[in-house]
């Protein structure tokens, strides 16, 4: 039994976040997106938890076709976007990518699922067998989650760890074991024979798949950051930088650098500092080197790209410094904003050079105060770009600024301004006027905002601008005297800024509504997308509803019959109470580190060496004790979270505290968990040791995968995060009083 919960846990984490990270690259780096995969795995596990506590067969038969699954499910994920017909780059609905990550995590979810009550009928001698299986499933899980965190990224890919977890598990499973010690070395030698080798071919499989995935592009360079997956793609002559399968920049775009530093120097024409957020490799800088006086430093945290830039984009004749920071991280304090060698390279660039590492030595350096702070916010999507338009960053910022912020944004208003765009440009508009004194916008292809608390901003007349554009020793292609009398039109300028004036929604860690508004944006006016969205984002009270009949059902459920059944309550709450707080912890960590994509694993495997050392822990304790522990302590926790994660904000400057204490809650929680499934256990199977044990572990599964459906990808933006913590302490409350009520 303990090889095979061993191995059953191994490939449950792996298959899960192998696949997680796939989705999250394919799917414009959406984690919206986790939450209706984690659904979809939750949900297959527990209809295969089901169907296997009501098989008789053994466990033996399902290990082969598990690790053939495993791979293909990853590149089929993979090309998932091809699949469905949608290019290279192209934002993919939110209905069509829903779709696509519960479908992606069935098969393997399925055959897990299958796999823990058959292995756990092999031990039905006694009711402690599915804690047991339980707690080495935990331990394997953790094993695993380790494995990937260490592993992948660094040494192997996604589908390269996921050839090695096949391997393992048909070697484990099917390879005679033999007694003498020959029969064991032939073993191992086998496996360490099969595992390089399949590692090499698959280095060169994956190589052509990558190259087929992009067509018609060249793929210059792929690899993975703590921070997503970057793609090089050449054609043309020109490099594009695609980020989670959205293009992020193009090499030499003109249009797009003049439009985020030309704006700057025409409000404040003395300026000579300049902070980037973001890659300044791609025409920024190139156009910085055009404007003289200019001290240029860009501040993004993927230190990865810097080899691949080196080899495949043409660099500008400018110095400058490329600070390796998050963003969040570095406006956090001022003392994240002094120079630190550690996080600071210096570059001297010319066309023929190469990168060199240095201490602070750039000509832009390193200040606690800038002339000019400029956002590209991109593709608002996502909370890793959302958290970057809160009144808390924007404060931060303007602690930094000594001069005018410029935010570009990917809002089209040189034509029609429709209710789905005027609502993100408003919430955008009313965040900056919260935080700076002056705020200005310019209609066009991007939309620009200006804001400052020196620079009155608004009140600039366009003669000047033209003046001070005209005075420029740099000849403007696009932010030129011909094309902004058009661009700054009486007429525009009054028909934007009625329009972001108007109604506005929030944008906070606490309710970060900015990207239900951007999708709804995103999608097709007769789409499904517009009509799931707008139900899910202005009919707050049904959302609300619909969520508190599912749980309710589940307890009249319960209630109903022997109280013993309330144990299957139990189950479900100690699914739904811990991945609520397990996804609120994704949350937070990618909000204030922006690196759940590289640490996803370690979170995951925090919470489940938790849930082994609870199961443990619990299983040695007799009588109720544990059942009532368990309940009050995440109760304990959840109010906690409540009152305390506004603070965690506060010390976003610190990561790897800030890391460790997500790990520590991960693993309380999940302690909790596993006693509270022990407790269940003991309530519902009493002396049973005939009953069908997947039916409690279906309930627990079924209870996370309401959980995983509603928790961020719905009810954090529509009721905030205060609120969805209030919720889950009723939950764990309303199973705490029944639990005490049907002993």
């Amino acid at each position: 039994m303990a090889r095979r919960a061993l191995l059953l846990g191994f490939y449950s984490i792996g298959g899960q976040v192998l696949l997680l990270r796939e989705l999250v690259a394919s799917l414009n780096g959406d984690e919206l997106f986790i939450s209706t995969a984690l659904f979809g795995w939750l949900a297959a596990v527990a209809v295969g938890a089901y169907l296997g506590g009501r098989q008789r067969s053994g466990p033996h038969w399902l290990f082969l076709p598990a690790a053939i699954l495993l791979p293909i499910m990853i590149l089929a994920t993979r090309f998932s976007p091809s699949l469905t017909g949608h290019m290279v780059g192209e934002a993919i609905p939110f209905a069509a990518a829903a779709l696509i990550s519960i479908a992606a995590m069935l098969p393997v979810g399925l055959i897990s699922g299958w796999l823990f009550p058959a292995i756990t009928r092999q031990h039905m001698e006694t009711q402690t067998s599915i804690v047991r299986v339980y707690l080495v499933e935990g331990i394997g899980a953790f094993v695993g989650g380790a494995a990937i965190v260490y592993l992948v990224g660094e040494w192997l890919s996604g589908l390269q760890m996921a050839l090695v977890i096949s391997i393992l598990m048909v070697a484990v499973e099917y390879v005679p074991y033999g007694r003498s010690g020959i029969h064991k070395l032939r073993r191992i030698l086998i496996t360490l024979i099969v595992l390089p080798s399949t590692i090499f071919l698959a280095t060169y499989l994956e190589t052509y798949l990558t190259d087929l995935q992009y067509r018609p592009f060249s793929v210059l360079d792929s690899f993975d950051t703590h921070y997503g997956r970057q793609t090089i793609l050449g054609q043309a002559g020109q490099q594009v930088l695609l980020s989670d399968n959205n293009f992020e920049a193009v090499s030499a775009d003109l249009n797009t650098a003049e439009n985020l530093l030309i704006p700057g120097l025409l409000y404040h024409p003395s300026a000579t500092r300049v902070l980037y957020i973001g890659r300044l490799e791609y025409g920024v800088a190139e156009l910085a080197a055009k404007l003289p006086g200019l001290s240029l430093v860009g501040l993004d945290p993927r230190p990865g790209l810097l080899a691949s830039y080196g080899d495949t984009v043409a660099q500008p004749a400018i110095e400058f410094d490329m600070v390796m920071s998050d963003p969040v991280t570095f406006f956090a304090s001022p003392e994240s904003r002094r120079s630190r060698p550690s996080d600071v390279i210096g570059f001297a660039v010319d066309f023929q050079s190469a990168y060199r590492r240095s201490g602070a030595t750039g000509t832009g350096g390193r200040s606690e105060e800038f002339d000019i702070i400029v956002l590209n916010a991109g593709d608002l999507g996502s909370y890793k770009a959302s958290r970057l338009i809160t009144a808390t960053f924007l404060e931060n910022a303007k602690q930094a600024c000594s001069g005018v912020f410029i935010l570009l944004t990917r809002y089209d208003t040189d034509s029609h301004i429709s209710a789905e765009k005027q609502r993100p440009l408003a919430t955008i508009y009313r965040l900056l006027r919260a935080s700076f004194a002056h705020v200005d916008v310019w209609p066009g292809a991007t939309t620009l905002f200006i804001a400052s608390d020196v620079v009155p901003v608004e009140m600039l007349p366009y003669d000047t601008i033209i003046t001070r554009l005209d005075s420029l020793e740099y000849e403007s292609h696009f932010v030129s005297a011909d094309y902004l009398p058009d661009r700054l039109s009486s007429f525009k300028r009054q028909r934007l800024l009625a329009a972001v004036g108007g109604t506005a929604g929030e944008n906070s860690l606490d309710r970060p509504e900015l990207i239900h508004q951007h999708l709804l944006y995103r999608s097709d006016v007769r789409s499904v997308d517009r009509h799931l969205l707008s139900f899910i984002a202005y009919e707050s009270t049904w959302t609300v509803l619909i969520a508190a009949v599912i749980i309710l059902s589940f307890l009249v459920v319960s209630l109903l019959g022997k109280p013993r059944r309330f144990g299957l309550f139990l189950f479900f709450t100690a699914g739904a109470a811990s991945l609520s707080l397990e996804l609120i912890m994704f949350y937070t960590f990618q909000s204030l580190a922006g690196a759940l994509y590289s640490q996803m694993a370690m979170l995951i495997g925090a919470f489940m060496l938790g849930l082994a050392v609870g199961t443990f822990l619990s299983s040695l304790i007799k009588g109720r004790f544990c059942g009532y522990a368990a309940l009050v302590i995440m109760l304990i926790l959840s109010v906690a979270l409540r009152v305390t994660w506004e603070s965690w904000a506060l010390d976003a400057e610190y990561a790897n505290r800030l890391f460790l204490a997500h790990l520590i809650f991960l693993f309380v929680v999940a302690a909790a968990t596993g006693a509270l499934f022990v407790a269940a256990t003991r309530h519902y199977y009493g002396g049973e040791t005939k009953a069908n044990r997947g039916i409690g572990y279906a309930y627990e599964i079924a209870g996370s995968s309401v959980a995983a459906l509603f928790t961020t990808a719905v009810l954090l933006p529509v009721i905030g995060l205060n609120w969805l913590l209030t919720g889950i302490a009723v939950l764990i409350a309303l199973a705490l009083a029944g639990f005490i009520v049907r002993r």
